[in-house]
């Protein structure tokens, strides 16, 4: 069910406040983990392709876990403070950005990862707004 304009805030505070934070450091968390593959691969100098390991289950969780704590009680509050129901009326800022990993990028190109290179042909965006005109 679509939200009526200017009541995202009201219907959807998870969405407002803490999904995306909480999003940012699971991501941050994947892509140390790639990294970190990636210089092991490097550090044993074997000509075999590079391997992606999907992370072990616990570790997952142990990031879920780890990111939803480092969210803080204040963040999960500013969701509720346009409702008036917990804490002041003022909303706590989330001021994260998400910066793109240009250089583990490189380094998944580097060990032949990335098989393809994407352009604005291939934006699926586009293509589905062409679609409807």
């Amino acid at each position: 069910m679509p939200v009526p304009p200017g009541l995202t805030s009201v219907c959807q505070p998870a969405d407002i406040s803490w999904f995306r934070p909480f999003k940012q450091r699971l991501r941050r968390q994947w892509v140390n983990e790639l990294q970190q593959q990636l210089r092991a691969h490097h550090e044993q100098r074997e000509q075999s392709p590079f391997q992606l390991v999907a992370p072990k289950r616990k570790y997952a969780i142990t990031w879920a876990m780890s990111s939803w704590r480092s969210l803080g009680s204040s963040v999960i509050r500013s969701g509720f403070s346009g409702l008036h129901k917990v804490g002041s009326s003022a909303a706590v800022a989330v001021t994260e950005t998400v910066e793109p990993e240009n250089d583990l990028v490189e380094a998944l190109e580097l060990a032949n990862v990335v098989e393809e290179t994407i352009d604005d042909s291939d934006d699926i965006i586009d293509r589905l707004q062409a679609d409807v005109e």
